[in-house]
């Protein structure tokens, strides 16, 4: 009977543990998805500003952004409507959005612009093991700025 109750110890830790990892890495490649998505919208944005990181936290999806141009809050509602369709907001969620022009061209790329998008959120383990056990998640992906006017 110890024996069972030492080996049922082990497996339940080992069940929690794979369980928890794998709800991680799910909110990580969600995580991922959304950033990829965001900055796949922010390159087809007409007239986005340049300069930043316009960064803005947010704690649920009623939350309302501020304080940065137009179009950066057209880009992060946006992000923050793929957030809260995947249910990706834990407690909060930093995202930040930069356009910045290159002065110099890549080689094989015709427009030199870039937007980046990241966010930023915490995982939060089922079983935590002390007080504060949470995994913080970034990601940030870059992308050509696509948009050009016709003229």
């Amino acid at each position: 009977m110890i024996e069972f109750s030492i080996a049922l110890l082990f497996l339940l830790s080992t069940l929690f543990l794979t369980l928890d990892v794998g709800l991680a890495l799910n909110q990580y490649a969600r995580l991922a998805r959304v950033t990829y998505e965001g900055t796949r919208y922010a390159s087809a944005i007409a007239g986005l500003d340049g300069g930043g990181p316009y960064t803005t936290s947010l704690s649920s999806c009623e939350d309302s952004i501020t304080g940065i141009p137009q179009q950066h809050i057209r880009l992060q509602q946006r992000l923050v409507e793929l957030l809260c369709v995947n249910d990706l907001f834990g407690t909060n969620v930093q995202i930040s959005t930069t356009y910045s022009k290159r002065d110099t061209l890549i080689i094989n790329q015709p427009n030199p612009d870039v937007v980046t998008v990241r966010l930023e959120t915490n995982y939060f383990p089922l079983i935590p093991l002390y007080a504060g056990s949470n995994v913080p998640m970034k990601i940030e992906i870059s992308g050509p700025y696509l948009y050009r006017q016709r003229g």
